[in-house]
């Protein structure tokens, strides 16, 4: 997919009656599917790719009927999924560091099988990302 970001890069698409710029579409797809397995490699691979339209590149969200819930800078919705993906890769730093960029981000992101606000799905990845951390140096004080 990330040969899409390469030969497509400029190209839209009409879906249910919205345009879209497929990098747009291509990006959100890989950064929902490597932050959920963990793979913060292909997220930075991505932000590196779209550096410069990450600010305003804006993503389409849509709930599991593809039903239009909101748009939301494509810089963002990235960021919470790298978080995302340094929490299942058990980095807490890395997660809390990246969750601090997002701190007056606001939209929608699908994450879960739902569509979510940003602002929620910042703070309960946050309560885990801290809920790791804690049980982490729990480990450490005890060995």
């Amino acid at each position: 997919m990330l040969k899409a970001l390469d030969g497509c890069y400029d190209l839209s698409a009409n879906l249910w009656g919205d345009m879209e710029k497929l990098r747009t579409i291509v990006a959100g797809e890989l950064a929902l599917h490597a932050g959920g397995r963990g793979d913060f490699q292909t997220i930075i691979s991505v932000e590196e790719k779209l550096a410069k339209d990450l600010a305003t590149d804006r993503l389409l969200v849509r709930d599991a009927k593809c039903i239009l819930q909101g748009r939301t800078k494509l810089g963002d919705i990235l960021k919470y999924h790298k978080a995302r993906a340094y929490q299942a890769s058990k980095m807490p730093a890395e997660a809390k560091n990246t969750l601090k960029e997002l701190q007056f981000a606001s939209g929608k992101v699908f994450v879960d099988g739902n569509v979510v606000g940003l602002k929620d799905a910042i703070a309960k990845l946050q309560l885990q990302v801290d809920g790791k951390a804690l049980l982490y140096l729990l480990r450490v004080s005890w060995c």
